[in-house]
């Protein structure tokens, strides 16, 4: 019988048949190809993402990189950029969790047509979260105009709750996966 899953988290697909007398594998592209690159953001490798305003990233979790802030005001961090080449539909899917001393937190997706002067020349709003919500998981899709050739991912941490002091200040986030294609998601289950 046949086995399908994912190799690499998102790069491929494999397969596997087992019969009497021996196992073949076969490995090949995913439709679903994840096209944002270092995206299996961990506490432990922020390879490719950075940090703007009052924020800094927390990498207490054992499993997914939080984003902190050290004020009341909105602090943020960013993906790597992705180059597109062309504009078309588009769809992202992740999880997220604000903890309690924050104001909430949410996910963009920022396009720009000058791939070495960043600019806001297409921003959708993905989701939003409250305050101590738990994990929660995402989906959107959307439309790029054809002049945008790049896409990245914006995590917004909207502030503490209690000013510069108290514990619970962080953005939890992970298992982003940006796709081509209108409604175009993975099949998922909740890990956390």
């Amino acid at each position: 019988s046949w086995q399908n899953g994912y190799y690499d988290n998102e790069n491929a697909i494999s397969e596997v048949k087992q019969t009497a007398e021996n196992i073949i594998y076969k490995f090949e592209n995913s439709s679903q190809a994840n096209l944002l690159p270092h995206s299996g953001v961990s506490s432990k490798n922020t390879a490719g993402w950075y940090t703007e305003g009052s924020s800094f990233f927390y990498t207490g979790h054992d499993r997914y990189l939080g984003i902190g802030n050290t004020s009341t005001n909105e602090a943020y961090c960013w993906s790597p950029r992705c180059h597109i080449g062309a504009g078309g539909w588009y769809s992202i899917h992740g999880l997220i969790n604000a903890e309690s001393n924050t104001k909430g937190a949410d996910v963009f997706v920022i396009g720009s047509t000058d791939l070495n002067n960043w600019k806001y020349d297409f921003v959708h709003h993905c989701s939003n979260v409250g305050t101590n919500s738990g994990w929660q998981h995402f989906s959107a899709t959307f439309e790029v105009p054809s002049n945008i050739r790049a896409l990245a991912i914006r995590v917004d941490n909207n502030g503490r709750v209690n000013g510069d002091s108290g514990d619970y200040v962080v953005v939890f986030f992970g298992e982003f996966m940006l796709t081509r294609g209108k409604d175009n998601y993975p099949l998922y289950t909740d890990s956390v």
